[in-house]
């Protein structure tokens, strides 16, 4: 899965380089194929944040169904990227609590 993830990460960013357009990335094949994957994409998805964000954040709001990103924080990178692997530690503490309650 690690290896796929990277796979279509390095497709994307080598076609997509010269785009400002948000869309291309969206719109990709390899980026349709992550999604395809699913949710089990999603930690793969974290641990590449820093190095593809855009990527990442898009397929995580898209296969999560949410978006911890404030308002005002949209467009800041590191903010965004903060905020996600936030969520994500909210989410692992959440699932640990309920485990451990059942």
């Amino acid at each position: 899965m690690k290896d796929f993830i990277d796979e279509c990460i390095r497709q994307i960013k080598e076609d997509t380089i010269f785009s400002s357009n948000p869309n291309e990335i969206l719109e990709h094949k390899k980026f349709k194929e992550i999604l395809d994957m699913g949710k089990v994409t999603i930690k793969y998805l974290l641990k590449n944040i820093e190095e593809a964000p855009l990527i990442c954040i898009g397929a995580l709001s898209i296969l999560s169904g949410e978006d911890p990103v404030v308002e005002k924080e949209r467009g800041m990178i590191n903010k965004m990227i903060v905020s996600w692997k936030d969520w994500a530690n909210d989410m692992l503490n959440s699932k640990a609590i309920k485990a451990k309650h059942e």
